[in-house]
């Protein structure tokens, strides 16, 4: 079979999930393309993101829910903050304006603690004819902050999700408490940050989130080498999509259990892996059943970038995978 016949079958293919050890389908929606060339065949970031996504098999029976969004062209089931907005086909969480913060939550709560799955495709472009010095970044969160889905950090090095003084560009915000955050941090701030194009994980627990990476709230980091190894420059203007995995049965380090990894699908590498221990416990979920809202924060400070979400796939549970059609 041709390349050009199987990604047009692949493209065709419905999003599935396993549940209970059976394929179930989720909402179908046009794929948004971002045309790039490999081996002289045209395909799309958000082709191969979907396949890989699409290419697992089910794997042992396990209670759970998801949802997917394979473009933006629609906005429903999603609380944005402004000034996050519908961009044409994408989620733009801050436009390239100074001092800008956004958000985006999926409305319903979802179940994390028993483990999940998420993939999407960010793409951080600098609106300003090349200015060397883009800035703030992108977090995807999970959160369980009284606000719900009004939860809402600082603009600057805060991305959104904190609000450390000195580190956000203006004071009058809350960071977000009961939160974990995977940031994509464009911008280095001071010797808080180890460089201008690294992944965090950051958590300070049931209290508000931080965003200092010197600080007790650090979970890791994948610093610029790290990245660059990869061939992951966050803000090259170039679509990349990221696979953040939670296993609560992972053994790993003094919390005995729970690994968070980061994986980068362009190239299939593990750009990070944190031992984060029992969800439910650090974030304070055993009020909400061991659920919590999942989305996207983003910021601009002095320095500006366009920070956009071109695609976004969630799975809950342990053992939840996805299947496909036959071929």
């Amino acid at each position: 079979m041709k390349f050009s016949e199987l990604k047009m079958r692949l493209i065709a293919l419905p999003v599935v999930l396993c549940h209970e050890g059976y394929p179930v389908q989720l909402e179908e929606r046009p794929v948004k393309k971002l045309e790039c060339s490999i081996n002289r065949w045209h395909t799309s970031y958000a082709f191969i993101a979907l396949a890989m996504f699409a290419l697992s098999l089910c794997a042992l029976p396990a209670k759970g829910q998801g949802f997917g969004f394979n473009d933006f062209s629609s906005t429903a089931g999603l609380t944005l903050l402004a000034p996050a907005a519908q961009s044409g086909n994408v989620l733009r969480l801050t436009p390239g304006g100074i001092h800008q913060v956004g958000g985006a939550w999926f409305n319903t709560a979802q179940p994390v603690a028993g483990g999940f799955t998420t993939i999407f495709t960010f793409q951080i472009s600098n609106p300003n004819n090349g200015n060397p010095f883009p800035a703030d970044g992108i977090a995807f969160v999970i959160q369980n902050d009284t606000r719900g889905a009004g939860a809402l950090g600082g603009d600057g090095g805060c991305i959104g999700y904190s609000a450390d003084a000195g580190i956000c560009d203006n004071t009058v915000f809350t960071g977000i408490s009961n939160s974990l955050a995977v940031e994509l941090d464009t911008f280095q701030n001071g010797t808080t940050d180890p460089d201008a194009n690294h992944i965090a994980v950051q958590s300070c627990g049931t209290a508000a989130n931080s965003s200092l990476e010197t600080g007790a709230c650090k979970r890791g980091t994948a610093p610029n080498a790290v990245l660059t190894a990869a061939g992951l420059n966050l803000h090259d203007g170039n679509p990349h999509t990221l696979q953040i995995v939670y296993d609560p049965n992972a053994s790993c380090g003094e919390f005995g259990t729970g690994t968070l990894n980061i994986n980068l699908l362009n190239t299939g590498t593990n750009l990070l892996s944190v031992c984060i221990g029992d969800l439910a416990s650090l974030l304070g979920l055993g009020v909400s059943g061991g659920k919590a809202f999942v989305g996207f924060t983003g910021s601009t400070g002095a320095d500006v970038e366009n920070n956009d979400i071109l695609n976004w796939q969630w799975a809950s549970g342990a053992s939840f995978t996805t299947t496909q059609q036959p071929i």
